[in-house]
């Protein structure tokens, strides 16, 4: 298993059976499939941001692979080979990042909306 470190922006699909599919060792054993099926199958991988803005998106305005719906841009940590395939980890930082936000606020709008917080509100006319 060979292993890149540091690459930001790629170009990824999950590993899907009929789509990629498998040899005939693989056929056989299901919980391989099964792992697969979980993994991400990179595509193309760019190196910094700006390689993806202008190399990619400038090229292929208007040609974004509408055949494959499925593909996405996502970011990622290591770029690694697996059974001769190349596939990545993804980076989980800003999906941590949009959860806390997520909570954050939530919170923040179950406190706005609580009746005492209310009717405080409209009488003294200031948040507590």
């Amino acid at each position: 298993m060979t292993e890149n470190e540091n690459i930001g922006i790629a170009l990824c699909d999950k590993w899907d059976e009929q789509k990629y599919g498998v040899n005939s060792d693989e056929s056989s054993n299901m919980k391989l499939i099964e792992y697969l099926k979980t993994k991400y199958l990179v595509h193309y991988t760019f190196d910094s941001y700006e390689e993806y803005n202008m190399e990619y998106v400038y090229n292929n305005r208007f040609n974004l692979f509408p055949e494959e719906q499925s593909f996405r841009f996502i970011l990622i940590k290591k770029v690694y080979y697996f059974k001769d395939r190349c596939f990545a980890l993804r980076h989980q930082g800003i999906v941590k990042f949009q959860r806390l936000w997520k909570r954050y606020y939530s919170d923040k709008l179950k406190r706005c909306k609580n009746i005492k917080r209310l009717m405080m509100r409209q009488i003294t006319g200031r948040k507590i």
